[in-house]
């Protein structure tokens, strides 16, 4: 039976047993109490219960006895056994809604279709747009991907996915400007490279100088690396970095860009390693001293010493008969017993001039004779190695040092550069300035030195401690100083 709640009930019904035998107490008077919801016990305001025969008694109950979610009741009679009862009840009876009007029932439909926000026909319109896409999807992936139906064709955990060639298309057709995060694949193949830092300039960045935000604070890092500005009225120049403060972040450049960068456009530097134009220059002109004293030797001083051996003409020495030529040649020398003057013969009597004149001939039997042709084959001996050094040897010799800068190039290009440091430098071991903290990572490469005593050296690396940047490797002829520059490749 229901109850409804702070409602009246008329002839509560209840049975009565003796305490003694169990039999039906149809006499004397019962006495009921009631409790709301766990409260204090309080008596039932009828005291006048009815027995209504066969020991079933009745009470009235007040509203204000039934204002409880759960009622507690008791009935106590002094030869009976006490009987409890506890009812929960209700705000609204089953009888209740026979009272309600079809206007009524229509409001609260309408009152729970706002509450619980249901999808009007515009909505729902939105949800078949979204469902239709999703069917087109999931018809892609059935025919792609597997057969829905059977659920057969998917890839599980541990298959390779195979991408059909249309699939294939569009990764490859797929724009890059939506895939410029910094050090990642996409941007490497915008910057035609994989950058080794990627970062934007500061302050007042000049032709010839940009401080960069981030990077590395080792000195002269970036020295002899390509710097190409991506952003701003500069972008798509390109420059050699010739040297690099590591406290400031600051990039130097010996050849000016046209355009400077502006504070905030964004830079990045490559793998390589590049000569600026100074340095190569340099090394051309310290090598150009000695080929410049070769065709000055070539071209002016030896022709000259032997244009010199030709400047004694045939008047310079015949005079008055004494000395006999023919086609140019001395063919007789008379002796000159006197000598009246001293202006041509330098000699101051008959005697000093027959010495003189002898002296002559010799020198012109010299000249004329086998020493001076051996003297003239050696010159042009001399003269034939020359230019054999000139059209063949020193050529060879600068396509052999542009071979070995090639070479250099082709070690550095995808190398780590790094220095050695104060520490352990020895024949097999030095500590360097990398900073890789993986041990291990650098076995199996190659670590060629560039500068110091080991300039030109290469040796295998057979360990690395990532902890103190301790290299180990196959024993060079010399141990390296601190500061020496090196690249692993």
């Amino acid at each position: 039976m229901s109850f409804k709640k702070n409602t009246a009930v008329t002839g509560f019904t209840f049975g009565l047993v003796s305490a003694t035998d169990g039999s039906d107490i149809t006499t004397g008077t019962p006495v009921g109490y009631y409790t709301l919801d766990g409260g204090t016990q309080t008596a039932i305001g009828d005291v006048t219960p009815v027995h209504e025969g066969n020991g079933q008694w009745s009470f009235d109950l007040l509203a204000a006895e039934m204002n409880g979610d759960v009622v507690g009741l008791v009935f106590t009679h002094a030869s009976a056994i006490t009987a409890h009862f506890t009812i929960k009840t209700t705000t609204v009876l089953v009888s209740d809604l026979n009272d309600i009007s079809t206007a009524q029932v229509n409001t609260e439909c309408d009152t729970a279709i706002t509450d619980a926000a249901l999808a009007t026909a515009a909505s729902l319109s939105v949800v078949d747009g979204i469902v239709d896409t999703i069917l087109v999807d999931t018809a892609d992936l059935q025919a792609n991907q597997g057969n829905w139906l059977t659920a057969t064709g998917f890839a599980v955990s541990g298959d390779a996915m195979t991408l059909t060639a249309a699939g294939v298309d569009l990764i490859w057709d797929e724009s890059l400007a939506a895939h410029q995060t910094a050090l990642t694949a996409g941007r490497a193949t915008t910057l035609g490279g994989v950058a080794i830092a990627e970062t934007v300039a500061s302050g007042t960045p000049t032709t010839t100088e940009i401080i960069l935000t981030a990077g590395s604070a080792v000195d002269n890092f970036y020295r002899d690396s390509t710097l190409r500005i991506l952003g701003g009225a500069g972008a798509g120049q390109a420059r050699i970095v010739t040297s690099y403060t590591g406290s400031t972040k600051t990039c130097t450049f010996d050849e000016a860009f046209a355009v400077s960068a502006s504070n905030g456009d964004a830079v990045a530097i490559a793998i390589d390693h590049v000569h600026p134009v100074t340095e190569i220059v340099a090394a051309i002109d310290a090598n150009s001293a000695q080929l410049a004293a070769i065709v000055l030797d070539t071209g002016t001083t030896i022709p000259a010493q032997i244009a010199g051996l030709n400047d004694v003409a045939a008047t310079d020495i015949v005079s008055a008969g004494a000395i006999t030529t023919l086609a140019g040649a001395v063919v007789n020398v008379d002796l000159v017993d006197t000598c009246t003057t001293n202006t041509d013969m330098r000699g101051t009597n008959s005697a000093a001039t027959a010495a003189s004149l002898a002296t002559a001939q010799a020198d012109l039997d010299i000249i004329t004779g086998a020493t001076g042709v051996n003297l003239l084959a050696a010159t042009q001996a001399s003269i034939d190695a020359i230019e054999v050094d000139t059209s063949t040897t020193i050529p060879g010799t600068i396509t052999t040092l542009q071979s070995g800068v090639t070479s250099i190039k082709e070690v550095t290009d995808l190398g780590v550069r790094g220095a050695t440091i104060a520490g352990t430098l020895s024949t097999t071991q030095m500590t360097t300035d990398l900073t890789e903290v993986t041990d291990g990572h650098y076995i199996g490469r190659l670590v060629t030195f560039t500068t110091g005593v080991l300039i030109g050296q290469q040796t295998d690396i057979t360990g690395y401690t990532g902890t103190t940047k301790l290299v180990t490797f196959t024993t060079t002829t010399d141990a390296p100083g601190a500061g020496d520059d090196f690249i692993i490749s």
